[in-house]
């Protein structure tokens, strides 16, 4: 199901860009200079940051790839995070990354500020483990209710699999009137397409309204 597959977008560097265009004012900064400009820059959610290994056939990384990263719990959850694939080479240049661990694969959790929220690594990553990271890192960024929002979503999934049994017996029922036309189930059909779209818009609706994930200290949120 598409709604629970991660968006991975795969980049070669999670370290914010220096406010500076001047390469030469960055690498005039002290070390503690750095971590200072580095605090005052927000992203517009947290990340989950997968360090892959070089070898993608290792057991670790296929254990990642095809158990963590689809369990149910860490695709909903996944939705209040940016998911950012970043190959071992590249961590070693990232200057946030190079710090969180030398083996590959690792799952690395970053808040909006940048810090390093939680690292799991090589066969220390489950998706329990991984699970509380996530929470842990949504608590510190968002407003919503972590726990809350993964089940309200299971059940909406749950809703969802029977809108696609619906929409595949009107598939079903459209192919047999094609062969053998009715008048009668011809109507029959029309009824329950317009009932199927009515509850697909709706749940759309609720969806939407499910994920308004409101962020802390958030700048576009107006003021009460």
């Amino acid at each position: 199901m598409a709604r629970l597959t991660i968006s991975w977008q795969t980049v070669n560097s999670v370290s914010p860009k220096a406010a500076t265009t001047k390469a030469e004012d960055l690498e005039e900064q002290t070390e503690e200079a750095k971590p200072e400009a580095q605090s005052s820059m927000r992203a517009d959610r947290p990340s989950i940051v997968f360090v892959t290994a070089d070898d993608p056939t290792q057991k670790i990384m296929r254990k990642l790839e095809d158990v963590v990263f689809k369990d149910e719990r860490i695709c909903i959850g996944a939705k209040f995070f940016r998911c950012v694939k970043v190959t071992e080479g590249d961590a070693l240049q990232d200057r946030i990354l190079r710090e969180t661990g030398k083996t590959a694969p690792r799952v690395v959790l970053m808040n909006c500020d940048y810090s390093v929220s939680s690292t799991l690594e090589g066969r220390s990553i489950s998706a329990s483990r991984l699970g509380k990271a996530m929470q842990k890192a949504v608590k510190k960024d968002y407003t919503n209710d972590y726990d809350k929002l993964l089940k309200s979503y299971a059940k909406l999934l749950n809703e969802f699999d029977r809108l696609e049994a619906t929409r595949t017996k009107i598939a079903d029922t459209e192919k047999r009137l094609r062969d053998k036309p009715s008048a009668s189930k011809s109507k029959k059909l029309e009824r329950m397409r317009a009932e199927y779209e009515k509850d697909q818009a709706d749940w759309k609706e609720r969806e939407a309204k499910l994920l308004e994930l409101q962020l802390r200290n958030d700048p576009d949120k107006p003021e009460a």
